[in-house]
């Protein structure tokens, strides 16, 4: 009986840390033949020279060589165009306060505990990356959250962009 109260609170907490997680939404073209892929060219939805298209670039393309395909920017089966959404806001981490309540052999007890968020504001992203044919035919694309710090250090926004691009190619190809 004094296990239930413990099992609870843990239940609980591993609901609410799964709902902090985002998730990859992806879709494909169900009809066509993701294996006949073999080389790619990666690049930006529009024109661009910032660090962060570079950055994509080059994580994209090491997801993609480590699954076996090969880069090749002049005669390429498919090409992977990724975008930042404009939409992009500030949000403000605001610090947690939790309440927790536990009934031991002894007595019942009650904590509080106080998470004060470190690294200030952060800006979100919707990163998207699209697959298209050589021929220019949309057969996949993915997207998923990506926070960034608006000044933040170079390492710390390479980490943030490496997770997310991870995230969204592990549904790349479809199985």
């Amino acid at each position: 009986m004094t296990l239930l109260p413990k099992y609870s609170v843990l239940a609980i907490l591993l609901s609410l840390v799964g709902a902090c997680t985002s998730a990859v939404s992806y879709d494909y073209d169900t009809e066509y033949a993701f294996s006949q892929l073999q080389s790619f060219t990666v690049g930006a939805a529009r024109a661009s020279e910032d660090l962060i298209a570079k950055r994509l670039n080059s994580l994209i393309s090491d997801d993609l060589t480590t699954k076996n395909f090969s880069r090749n920017d002049q005669r390429a089966d498919f090409r992977v165009i990724h975008a930042l959404a404009d939409g992009m806001h500030q949000t403000k981490e605001q610090p947690i306060v939790s309440v927790g309540a536990s009934a031991g052999s002894w007595k019942p007890r009650l904590g509080v505990g106080v998470s004060v968020p470190i690294g200030g504001n952060k800006i979100s992203y919707v990163l998207k990356i699209s697959i298209t044919t050589s021929a220019g035919q949309l057969v996949w694309q993915g997207q998923d959250t990506v926070k960034l710090n608006g000044g933040g250090d170079p390492d710390e926004k390479s980490a943030a962009l490496s997770s997310t691009v991870t995230k969204i190619l592990s549904k790349f190809p479809p199985r």
